[in-house]
């Protein structure tokens, strides 16, 4: 996925980034060959301060994680406090979660868990992707379970299909290497999967004292 950090575009709410800088550590920069996981060279973490502002590259100026688009997402999202930065890419069809690789089953805690599952639930019906990154790790967050892929490069494609049998509908995820589609394909591909139809993120999950069931492009 292409997406990276620091950014000061007008969102849907007043939100800052304030002290947080997740976003210059979680995520790749291709502009600065930067790898997931790993702090940007020129961010000054806890002081919000990028050596380069004034020229930083466009995926950075152009950026907004979640938390700062959806007045929805509450302050347990703060990417700072959350140790995940949400991401809302490929036209609203994937939403991507970067965790915080010392905490790597932060995803997995309440509140996170549960949203993460309705959102997965409403992309299953939309042809959208719910996606786990840790590092260069992927895991395809479905209604029924997820789906470890492994090691993934920032130029592979995920491809989820959907089944139907006798128990109900199930949903496969595997990786397409971009050396396996023609060039002139892979745009087009990535349309036909994820373009189909659009989905937006749920409200906020239930409060905590009801039951609750237990994942780049």
């Amino acid at each position: 996925m292409n997406v990276s950090p620091h950014n000061r575009r007008e969102g849907d709410s007043d939100r800052q980034c304030g002290s947080c800088s997740q976003c210059c550590r979680l995520l790749r920069i291709e502009a600065l060959s930067k790898p997931p996981g790993r702090w940007c060279k020129h961010c000054s973490p806890g002081h919000n301060a990028c050596a380069i502002y004034e020229v930083r590259p466009d995926e950075c100026a152009e950026f907004l994680c979640a938390w700062r688009e959806r007045v929805e997402l509450g302050p347990e999202w703060f990417p700072h406090r959350a140790k995940l930065v949400v991401v809302s890419d490929s036209g609203n069809n994937r939403i991507a979660i970067h965790v915080d690789p010392i905490t790597p089953q932060r995803w997995r805690e309440e509140p996170y868990y549960n949203q993460i599952k309705q959102w997965a639930t409403r992309a299953a019906d939309n042809h959208g992707q719910v996606i786990v990154y840790i590092n260069d790790r992927a895991v395809v967050v479905l209604p029924n379970k997820e789906i470890d892929l492994g090691s993934f490069r920032a130029t592979d494609h995920v491809v989820v299909s959907e089944t139907r049998g006798p128990l109900g509908r199930d949903w496969h995820a595997y990786v397409v290497p971009a050396e396996q589609i023609p060039v002139g394909e892979r745009d087009r591909l990535i349309t036909k999967r994820l373009a189909v139809a659009k989905f937006d993120m749920l409200p906020p999950a239930p409060p905590m004292d009801i039951a609750l069931p237990g994942g780049r492009g």
